[in-house]
């Protein structure tokens, strides 16, 4: 099998994994919140803007985006306040932090 193939990790995080012929694994990479990484793309924000207006380092961010940190109830509602101030959309803490179910 070919492409991407997703695996639940835990209830919050889905692993991505890259397949090529045979179906052995080429990388993997986490994606812990799936729509919040889609509307920062679709908004042509990035992970160092968001960390800049958070006051935090980008790999602090990046573990917290990929599921390997603890994304607080403060943390998420940062992130929602950045994404209305800077993309312009009004979006819910369930949709942004939904695990792609």
């Amino acid at each position: 099998m070919y492409g991407n193939a997703y695996e639940i990790i835990d209830a919050n995080v889905l692993r991505k994994r890259k397949l090529k012929k045979g179906g052995e694994k080429m990388q993997q990479k986490l994606i812990a919140y799936p729509n919040l990484n889609a509307e920062l793309a679709r908004n042509g924000l990035t992970v160092e803007m968001l960390a800049d207006y958070m006051g935090m380092t980008k790999q602090n961010v990046y573990n917290k985006l990929n599921g390997r940190t603890l994304v607080n109830i403060k943390d998420m509602q940062t992130i929602q306040v950045f994404l209305k101030a800077k993309g312009g959309g009004a979006y819910t803490l369930d949709y942004l932090f939904s695990n792609g179910d």
